[in-house]
């Protein structure tokens, strides 16, 4: 706790103060971020997000696949994402390592199916894969718990 950037750290932020910190910060995954701070910071890119679209729409067409702005919005917005998830896991005293679980899960589960995969229409083999569905449905829980440390 304390001061940054001149104000007190748990001073309210609003939506522009918010978003000016999370490019500022931009891979800053060190230091906190208050709930307000983080959901502020979560909003406007959502909202900046949607106007993209739009222009990708008129710009390429309704039903067209390519929308260049807003993949490139996506790659700029990952980092600062990242981070500022990392800094909102610090404030509530928890590592930043936390947000690699779900990903982790994951890359567990599509292990789990790799060998099913091989056998498949083999007969041999489970004919339903249950660790991949485990790693799944705990990838997805851990998602869950890291949304309400988020809250």
């Amino acid at each position: 706790p304390g001061a940054r950037g001149g104000r007190d750290y748990f001073e309210p932020v609003g939506m522009r103060e918010a978003f000016r910190r999370f490019w500022s910060n931009y891979v800053d995954f060190s230091g906190r971020s208050n709930r307000g701070e983080y959901w502020w910071a979560v909003l406007a890119p959502i909202l900046l997000s949607i106007v993209v679209s739009i222009v990708d729409m008129a710009l390429f067409g309704v039903g067209s696949e390519m929308q260049p702005l807003s993949a490139l919005l996506s790659l700029a917005t990952l980092l600062p994402s990242l981070s500022l998830a990392v800094r909102r896991l610090h404030d509530i005293d928890r590592t930043g390592w936390w947000i690699l679980a779900p990903l982790g899960l994951v890359v567990l589960g599509f292990l789990f199916l790799i060998p099913m995969m091989s056998q498949m229409g083999t007969g041999i083999g489970p004919s339903f894969p249950v660790g991949a569905t485990v790693s799944f449905v705990a990838a997805f829980a851990m998602g869950v718990v890291l949304f309400v440390w988020y809250c």
